[in-house]
């Protein structure tokens, strides 16, 4: 149950690998996204800068998961962070502003609901004296799959000449987070 040859420990590390993809890809790109759609630099910051008071208070939000489950919180929450990207790529040019800061609502606040809970889907599936070291190595694949996202993002870009076909991947990487997830099971471990 608590090591590193159990499934749920691979798909707890997958799940933060898929997490920190798409946050990242997400993250690092969304500005040069509404630039390349034609938003002015200000207003692409102005609403990228909004993401930070979100996320925390989607953060403070995250004991709903003691309630409601991990699991569908953090599948509401991603879900809500899919729709946040399919939000994004309906944004063609900058005549709908409105639309930005939907999207910076869907993935600032839903993605604070849903950063939090890896920690705490650790604690469930691993207690005990290994839980630190799983979770640090945990970080460690949430941040190489935050090394990968922007990556392949830009990959893409640099492919298209547009970000648009990068966000089925990244909304790809949210789902299989949230499938890792509910196969790792924390609900049957708490």
């Amino acid at each position: 149950r608590n090591g590193i040859r159990s499934y749920r420990f691979w798909l707890f590390m997958l799940m933060e690998m898929f997490f920190g993809l798409y946050f990242y890809g997400l993250w690092v790109h969304q500005v040069a996204y509404l630039k390349d759609v034609g938003y002015t630099s200000l207003f692409a910051a102005g609403v990228a800068g909004i993401f930070g008071a979100l996320y925390m208070t989607g953060s403070f939000m995250a004991f709903i998961s003691d309630r409601f489950g991990r699991e569908p919180t953090y599948t509401f929450a991603s879900l809500a962070v899919v729709l946040g990207i399919g939000v994004l790529a309906l944004v063609r040019d900058a005549s709908q502003p409105w639309m930005p800061y939907l999207y910076i609502v869907l993935f600032g606040l839903f993605g604070g609901i849903a950063g939090p809970l890896p920690v705490v889907v650790g604690a469930d599936l691993f207690q005990g004296k290994n839980y630190g070291a799983i979770i640090g190595l945990g970080t460690g694949f949430f941040t190489a799959g935050g090394a990968i996202g922007p990556w392949v993002a830009a990959r893409i870009f640099d492919a298209t000449g547009n970000y648009l076909a990068a966000l089925p991947v990244l909304a790809l990487s949210v789902v299989a987070s949230i499938v890792c997830l509910w196969l790792a099971a924390p609900r049957k471990v708490r």
